[in-house]
């Protein structure tokens, strides 16, 4: 008998087929197809929620605008034009000149115009995610990765399955197979 199969016959025999790459990539890949939108999906709500609101100040930041300058015109014909301030002093103060008179009206309405005010659009993503959202419909599932509690988890499951990979199919090296096999005494 050989020194070769000697130590060939020593060795307890490992009947197991050789861990597959491919399934580990497949695991991990599987694991990071769950997490990510888990951390994407909130971010991308607070993004929406946020650009909405941006929306909505700018909408009320133009109109307040739009009140200033109405009211700045309002001011320069009270201190320029003699027949703006009686018709106030008529109006406000109850002033009449001898022999007219002055006929009460109820409180009209005052109809706000809101010209210039577009309607609020809905946010679109970037053109990249625009292009993955058309390809995966991923839109309507996208309320189970914002839910707290299904969130949590997902992202178990996700580190579940990571640690399914790296146990079931450890990294397979040359080094790491040799000190798998041969006994603590005899590694350097």
């Amino acid at each position: 008998m050989s020194y070769v199969q000697a130590t060939m016959d020593s060795r307890p025999r490992d009947d197991r087929p050789p861990p597959s790459a491919l399934m580990f990539w497949l695991l991990a890949l599987l694991a990071t197809a769950v997490f990510v939108p888990c951390v994407l999906a909130p971010v991308w709500s607070d993004y929406k929620a946020m650009a909405l609101a941006e929306r909505l100040e700018a909408r009320e930041t133009i109109r307040l605008q739009a009140e200033i300058e109405r009211l700045g015109l309002h001011l320069q014909a009270l201190q320029n034009d003699p027949a703006v301030i009686a018709r106030v002093a008529q109006r406000d103060l109850g002033y009449s000149r001898a022999g007219l008179s002055v006929v009460p009206l109820d409180s009209v309405p005052v109809i706000e115009t809101r010209a210039g005010l577009e309607p609020i659009l809905p946010i679109e993503p970037p053109p990249a995610v625009a292009s993955f959202l058309e390809w995966v419909p991923f839109t309507r599932r996208a309320q189970l990765f914002n839910d707290p509690a299904s969130r949590a988890i997902l992202m178990c499951l996700s580190g579940g399955l990571l640690a399914a990979a790296f146990t079931l199919f450890p990294p397979v090296g040359r080094d790491f197979r040799d000190r798998r096999r041969t006994p603590a005494a005899d590694r350097p």
